[in-house]
């Protein structure tokens, strides 16, 4: 269990060895290591020392952090989540799908409209990041913050054979840096899972009907080329609902 000076001090960590490095002039080398005796000379470490570093790279439950001893003394680095660039993460490229038979990503059911239409981004991370498993399970220390309220599953086979690449981080990470935009996009995606509604499943895509007219209410439409599909009731916050012959269909 960590406590909450290690919770403090892995925060400050995470921030330099991913983010702040460069922007707070502490020299990083190509494979993302950082001295910790220059770590330790910045002002907002000063309650911290050797020890506390290596302790909490030790209990660290998601295993963010890597620690070595060279010729220049102890060194740390961040195993993934960098928004800087590092030449050689020392990351495992995947060359065969079946070794990663599950590829999550965790997120929430209030961004699955847009990421439903445009796919999961890196963001100004190198990577995105995904879970080889649902978290908890064996093996999956990492990946998927723990308050997710959306899982989406990503066909790895399907993502590679279109030339996506990806890579396992020491800590067991999948990542991947998208394609040239930095996007998986949504026909990669195996299914989605709400995970707060008993890890109900819904279709990842469905067309949107086109409303000819409106009778009674909103009970009865006339449609045309439409085919009715159960949206889950997590979207009653974010779009209209009617009901049809007893099946739930959405409009914009």
């Amino acid at each position: 269990m960590e406590s909450p000076r290690d919770i403090e001090l892995s925060k400050k960590l995470a921030y330099v060895l991913r983010h702040g490095a460069c922007k707070e002039g502490i020299p990083m080398d190509s494979r993302g290591y950082v001295k910790v005796s220059d770590i330790l000379s910045r002002n907002e470490f000063k309650h911290f020392s050797v020890d506390d570093v290596r302790r909490v790279v030790g209990v660290n439950s998601k295993k963010r952090f890597m620690f070595e001893i060279d010729d220049v003394g102890f060194k740390i680095k961040a195993n993934q989540g960098h928004t800087i660039e590092v030449p050689n993460l020392e990351l495992e490229p995947i060359t065969d799908p079946s070794s990663v038979p599950v590829c999550i990503h965790g997120t929430y059911m209030k961004l699955w409209p847009n990421l439903r239409k445009n796919g999961i981004h890196r963001m100004s991370r190198q990577h995105i990041h995904f879970a080889p498993g649902e978290p908890g399970k064996e093996g999956v220390v990492s990946g998927a913050r723990s308050d997710c309220t959306l899982f989406i599953y990503v066909n790895l086979a399907k993502a590679m054979k279109a030339g996506l690449k990806f890579y396992r981080s020491p800590n067991n990470v999948i990542l991947s840096p998208g394609d040239q935009t930095g996007y998986i996009k949504p026909e990669f995606f195996e299914k989605a899972v709400d995970v707060k509604a008993e890890k109900k499943s819904f279709p990842v895509q469905f067309e949107v009907p086109k409303i000819i007219h409106l009778q009674n209410g909103g009970r009865k439409a006339d449609i045309e080329n439409w085919r009715s599909i159960p949206i889950p009731r997590i979207f009653s916050k974010y779009w209209r609902k009617w009901y049809i012959n007893g099946s739930i269909i959405s409009f914009r």
